[in-house]
């Protein structure tokens, strides 16, 4: 599903149900409004939904040298727990990082 409005400069796409976790495909804030907590309202919100349904956790990847990403998940409670070589393409990797919402 998308969630997010024109108005606040963000939005955010995930998936879900694939062995009752969340995946996060992409959060967007657009840059005049980066640093005003949308993304981490939205990232909120779909572990909010994953936890609704009792999913234990929620993944993600990041391309491996977005560093200003890899710090908003891991303020977040993103762990790192792999890295995909050629996620994005030829010679662009992603890191891979998953956050527990078990009890």
């Amino acid at each position: 599903s998308l969630k997010g409005n024109n108005e606040t400069g963000g939005r955010a796409r995930e998936s879900a149900g694939v062995a009752e976790m969340g995946y996060v495909v992409t959060i967007d804030v657009a840059k005049p409004f980066r640093g005003k907590g949308i993304g981490e309202s939205l990232l909120s919100a779909g572990e909010a939904w994953v936890q609704s349904w009792l999913g234990a956790g929620v993944m993600l990847h990041v391309f491996a040298e977005n560093e200003r990403a890899i710090r908003f998940y891991e303020r977040m409670g993103y762990g790192r727990v792999g890295m995909q070589r050629g996620f994005y393409g030829p010679g662009l990797d992603a890191g891979m990082y998953w956050k527990d919402l078990g009890d």
